[in-house]
Parts: structure tokens; C-alpha cells; sequence
């Protein structure tokens, strides 16, 4: 993968050197070469491990696509979007399949070669809201071709995501799909006529199955508690961490630099606080 991408820029130097030369371009010539440097130099004073920020950084180099698939006519959106329909399929015909007992999720060779290669997060479990958890680490991407879809009125596509979301069994991915349906409701116009109808729907949903959700989210959050905690310690470490000094709040602590755990005992460099730990580590 690393040498096909490394061809397809050498192969194509001249065009990205004439898009990010023109004046209008300069939006993305500041944001594909500038800031990632400048962000390396400054995380290079707290932190010399030059390997581990070069694999921090790399994911700009993803932003030089943009010149290419714009002087080739390649529209990107198009593939991103078919790649998650993908993941969606995956999670829900592996569901299904397991449901029906014809496949079990457990005997999956695809899901199986991606739970081996650390990419899934398979099982089958009664702390789980809609009894499968079948994550895929891309799987919170599936939220943005369910908005996509949303808002296409593509209804077939954003329930067939919708579920993929659902049965991928993270909390977060489930609520957040819930809120863009929310969101859907409140904004789009073209549905001003039926959005009664909509949250009447809605509330009677809520009334028949509300409590039987809850207490679903009760068991979830009680599995997820000690998880929950080590979260909770780590955001609490991440900010004794900040507070050194108030310019890690403005140029962050550098990349791939450690900071003292209480969760763990121990230094790390990383947690599941996402993006806590990407305000942390370049402000």
C-alpha cells in the first residue's frame, strides 16, 4: 500500500507542484506542506524520536491526493462513499447471516481476518444494545455516508448505514446516529409537511420501546464502567499533564510525547480520548 501510494505521487510530481504554485491554492499549499512542518519542529524540541513523528505526520501526506484526483477528474467523494458502503455491508450481512444461522460471527473468515489483523472488534453479547458488536476500527466513518445519504434522500443507502452503525455496538456511534436523524428532522426543508408526522413517530418510538433502550444503555454503561473509568483517570492525567505549562494548550506537548498515566501506572503516549490526545499532542 505504502509503495503504491509513493508511486502514484512520483508519478505525478508535475501536477502536484503546478496546483500548489498557484495563488489560489494557497488554502491547501498552506495545510499539505507548511503546517505539518511547522508542527513537526515545534514537537521535535520536546521530543526527538524522529521515527515515531514521521508516522504521526504522514497522514498529510494523504492531502496531495487532492491535486491529483482534481487534474485527473477523479471524483474522491465518490469512492470514500463506496468504501463505507462497503463496511456497512460487511457488518450488516455479517449480522444477518449470523441471525439466521447460515454464518456465525464467530466462523466469519472475513470478519475473523480483520478481528486477526487488529482491525475488529468481534462479538455477540447481552451488554451489547442491539445484541452484536461488530466494529470495525473505520466503522464511525459509516456516520458520514449515513449523513450523506440523509440528506440525499437516499433513504435505502442511509438505513442500510444506519444499521451498520447500530450493529457495530459502540455507544457512540449509535447516539451520534440518532442526532443526525435529529438533525435531519430540524433542517431539511423539503420535509417541512411531514415533520409532524415525523416526531409523532418519533415519540410513539420512544413510548413503546424507550424503556426497554434504557435499560439496554443501563447494562451497557455498567459493562463499560471500569473502561469508562480508566477513561475518566486519563482525561484527569492528560490535564495535570497540560497544566505545566499554558503553552501546551496552544502548541500542544508535541507528538507522539508521553505523559504519566494514573489509569495505567504508567507513561503512555496514547488513549482511547482521541481527540483529547490530538489537542494534547499539537495543541
Amino acid at each position: 500500500k505504502l509503495l503504491s501510494f509513493v508511486c502514484v505521487i512520483f508519478f505525478n510530481i508535475n501536477k502536484i507542484l503546478a496546483f500548489l504554485t498557484k495563488k489560489k491554492n494557497l488554502f491547501y499549499t498552506f495545510y499539505m506542506i507548511f503546517f505539518p512542518v511547522i508542527l513537526f519542529i515545534l514537537s521535535s524540541f520536546n521530543n526527538q524520536n524522529w521515527v515515531e513523528m514521521i508516522k504521526f505526520f504522514y497522514v498529510f501526506s494523504y492531502l496531495l491526493l487532492i491535486p491529483i484526483c482534481e487534474s485527473r477528474g477523479i471524483n474522491l467523494l465518490k469512492y470514500f462513499i463506496y468504501i463505507l458502503n462497503i463496511i456497512s455491508y460487511i457488518i450488516v450481512i455479517s449480522a444477518l447471516l449470523d441471525k439466521i444461522g447460515l454464518l456465525g460471527i464467530n466462523n466469519n473468515p472475513i470478519l475473523m481476518f480483520l478481528n486477526n489483523a487488529g482491525e475488529a472488534q468481534i462479538s455477540v453479547s447481552p451488554y451489547a444494545i442491539f445484541h452484536y458488536v461488530i466494529f470495525l476500527n473505520a466503522s464511525p466513518l459509516v456516520l458520514i455516508s449515513f449523513s450523506y445519504y440523509l440528506f440525499q434522500k437516499k433513504y435505502a443507502f442511509a438505513g442500510l448505514n444506519f444499521l451498520a452503525l447500530i450493529l457495530s455496538g459502540t455507544r457512540a456511534n449509535i447516539y451520534l446516529g440518532i442526532v443526525m436523524i435529529l438533525l435531519y428532522v430540524l433542517f431539511d426543508k423539503s420535509i417541512r409537511l411531514f415533520k409532524p408526522l415525523l416526531v409523532l413517530g418519533l415519540t410513539m418510538l420512544i413510548i413503546l420501546y424507550g424503556s426497554s433502550f434504557y435499560e439496554k444503555v443501563t447494562i451497557i454503561n455498567w459493562a463499560k464502567s471500569q473502561g469508562d473509568e480508566i477513561r475518566t483517570l486519563n482525561l484527569e492525567s492528560i490535564k495535570i499533564a497540560m497544566n505545566n505549562s499554558w503553552q501546551n494548550y496552544i502548541f500542544g506537548m508535541g507528538a507522539r510525547t508521553s505523559y504519566f498515566s494514573y489509569a495505567r501506572n504508567e507513561l503512555i503516549n496514547e488513549s482511547e480520548l482521541s481527540y483529547i490526545e490530538l489537542l494534547r499532542q499539537i495543541g
